[in-house]
């Protein structure tokens, strides 16, 4: 087929009509997440694996690679499995990065078990992500939606579409830097309490020595 499609709920007219383009009012997606077709040098990145992002030295375009030590600050994602929307064009030299949605990655013990709600960071094992300590950690990539104790993953048919963890793996929603708001807001509470702790240090000291050069 070459030009538009129209998909509408009622009648009337699209809201173009540019050739390879779907205008729709509504769309499903069974598969979870979004990903975009990025170009690596490294044959070996499999699905799950945790890429950041690196320079290609042969002329000086960012490239994807594996992640290779320990809460790597520039983190891009993880290698999608099968993605419900891939953008960009599908080379023999990328791969689809999950850019949100939720997505297995694969995962190491380094960090401690990995429970529902975790955040997660590159590992210093190539390609794969762990327990962050907390959410001040740098690089954080997303947050667990399954848990991990070195026990592997069965493979099920859930039914439902989408690429469920296996092996040793989890489902992660990906979230870059997801606990830097709440980092901020923690040092801002700590802060507040520092702040509230030093007026009462002056004002006992104040009460004591009412001459003291830092009271008037």
């Amino acid at each position: 087929m070459v030009g538009s499609l129209c998909v509408k709920s009622v009648a009337g007219n699209c809201s173009g009509t540019t050739a390879g383009t779907v205008y729709a009012t509504a769309t499903t997606i069974t598969a979870a997440d979004l990903a975009e077709h990025m170009p690596t040098r490294d044959d070996s990145l499999r699905p799950g694996d945790v890429v950041v992002i690196a320079s290609n030295a042969a002329d000086g375009q960012a490239v994807f690679a594996k992640a290779t030590r320990a809460n790597q600050e520039n983190v891009a994602g993880v290698i999608s499995n099968s993605p419900g929307v891939a953008l960009g064009a599908e080379t023999a030299s990328s791969r689809p990065v999950a850019l949100a949605g939720r997505v297995p990655v694969n995962v190491t013990l380094e960090g401690g078990p990995i429970s529902v709600g975790d955040y997660l960071v590159p590992a210093p094992t190539p390609g794969e992500a762990m327990r962050a300590k907390d959410e001040f950690a740098a690089g954080i990539i997303g947050v667990a939606l399954s848990s991990y104790d070195c026990v592997p993953v069965a493979a099920q048919e859930h039914g439902d579409g989408i690429a469920h963890e296996r092996g040793h793996q989890v489902m992660m929603l990906v979230q870059l830097g997801a606990g830097h708001s709440q980092a901020v807001s923690a040092l801002k509470s700590r802060a507040d309490q520092a702040e509230g702790g030093l007026a009462k240090v002056k004002a006992f000291l104040c009460a004591e020595h009412p001459d003291a050069g830092f009271c008037r």
